[in-house]
């Protein structure tokens, strides 16, 4: 996964002494929940330590209705968070923020996709923008911490492994979640398809 597909004037991050650490199946979940329900847009949680500086988990929650109409963007983020943190209790963990997909290629900052009020309400710290781009091999994910973007490397690094810790096990916390949440709907079928005003068109080729 291609992390510096942009040459962008970042700044580095002063918030940390370590760098923060993100479990390699964490950013695989997010691809594979983004490429389902492709050219529908993916949302979800990231679930963590503040002590330890690590992002273990992440919770698939919803996606928007429909691929050229961008409203309901956050609705599911706004709605389940109650349940996503009583999942994180469950297995000592935080809910420290969220993902969302997209197909906005070089996303640098929050202006291109703005975050909904549940951000700041629940104190989420961290956003992982997933673009989908072409197909997986192409797509790339942007880290986020409150206003500023992460540089791999210097400011995150990715667990080697499949997982940060063998005690935190992403199949197992998604059970639980499934057990709170519900079945995930990992369709890409729209719950409308009426293309048949030249506004719809307009909006998508102007985005």
């Amino acid at each position: 996964m291609n992390d510096e597909l942009l040459k962008i004037d970042y700044h580095r991050l002063s918030d940390f002494q370590e760098p923060l650490t993100i479990s390699r199946e964490v950013l695989v979940k997010i691809g594979k929940h983004a490429w389902n329900v492709f050219p529908l847009e993916a949302f979800g949680y990231l679930l963590g330590r503040d002590t330890d500086n690590t992002i273990y988990a992440a919770l698939p929650c919803s996606k928007t209705a429909n691929w050229y109409k961008f409203e309901d963007r956050w609705h599911g983020i706004e709605r389940d968070i109650d349940q996503a943190i009583a999942t994180a209790k469950l297995f000592d963990l935080s809910v420290i923020g969220c993902y969302a997909s997209c197909d906005i290629f070089g996303i640098a900052n929050t202006s291109f996709y703005p975050l909904p009020p549940v951000i700041e309400k629940a104190n989420l710290s961290f956003w992982i923008y997933y673009q989908s781009i072409c197909c997986s091999s192409c797509s790339t994910a942007s880290l986020f911490f409150k206003d500023t973007r992460l540089i791999r490397g210097e400011d995150y690094l990715i667990s080697p492994g499949k997982r940060c810790s063998k005690y935190i096990n992403q199949k197992r916390i998604l059970q639980g979640w499934c057990q709170l949440h519900g079945l995930i709907d990992y369709s890409n079928k729209p719950l409308s398809t009426d293309l048949s005003t030249v506004d719809c068109y307009v909006e998508v080729k102007n985005r």
